[in-house]
């Protein structure tokens, strides 16, 4: 069964479609930075086993001190705002890499549930035209 709607109803479900695509983009974004600090993590670790020493850690502000790796075994992974556990290096690139997986595959749905809504916008935009297209017609009969 086929629903209609008038040209005001589709305006308003455009508006709801344009609201729910920009929440979609958003998500989107901070899937993509989450999954650039886990890569940027795991390489570092990578990096930490191959090359210990002295590395430049950036503090923030534009704020860089030299630091030095004396372990390069394990590190200190947090679970909650003030809680960290210690774990072997090897078992938390092992984590990242499983957690760069599923974020690859979640921003894969996400990406595709993008495409559909933008699709949606531009078929719900086409039969408002269409609508006004008719109406355009309508008054130059008259």
């Amino acid at each position: 069964m086929e629903q209609q709607f008038n040209e005001q109803q589709l305006v308003q479900l455009v508006r709801q479609e344009e609201a729910n695509l920009a929440s979609k983009e958003e998500y989107f974004m901070k899937l993509r930075n989450v999954l650039g600090e886990t890569v940027k993590a795991m390489d570092s670790l990578k990096e930490i086993q191959k090359n210990p020493g002295k590395i430049i850690v950036r503090l923030g502000a534009g704020i860089l001190v030299d630091a030095e790796i004396t372990n390069t075994t394990t590190c200190k992974r947090t679970f909650s705002e003030n809680g960290f556990q210690e774990t072997k290096i090897n078992d938390t690139i092992k984590w990242l890499e499983e957690k760069q997986g599923q974020l690859e595959n979640q921003l894969g749905k996400v990406q595709a549930d993008l495409v559909a809504s933008k699709n949606n916008i531009d078929q719900i935009v086409g039969a408002i035209r269409q609508i006004e297209s008719e109406k355009q017609k309508n008054i130059s009969v008259k």
